[in-house]
């Protein structure tokens, strides 16, 4: 694990985006070093982003050029803390949501 806080720079590109709708001091990045959800993939379970060992950075506001999409990799998983936030469910929280609602309407047809 390499959790560490938002750097200044970043807050400062998020608060740009996101502005005072999520809560940079509370916010960590990591790294998702155990390939969670396939090799190379970034994943934001529960508000916590966790990066790619491929697109690990120490700072996501400082990039090079060739680094742009690694950027927009970050800024698309800030999305989801955005979601978290909001009270919105991740893609696992709906499938599982789904899955609930066709076991209950299964139930449902079989207790006549």
């Amino acid at each position: 694990m390499l959790e560490r806080p938002l750097t200044s720079g970043e807050r400062v590109m998020l608060f740009n985006i996101f502005g005072w709708s999520i809560p940079y001091d509370d916010m960590t990045v990591d790294i998702n070093d155990s390939d969670d959800g396939g090799v190379g993939n970034s994943i934001t379970p529960a508000g916590v982003p966790y990066m790619s060992r491929l697109k690990w950075r120490g700072d996501y506001s400082v990039l090079k050029d060739e680094d742009y999409q690694i950027q927009g990799t970050f800024i698309h998983e800030i999305a989801h803390v955005w979601q978290y936030y909001h009270g919105y469910p991740s893609v696992l929280g709906l499938s599982r949501l789904r899955s609930k609602v066709v076991l209950i309407m299964h139930l449902d047809m079989t207790t006549d």
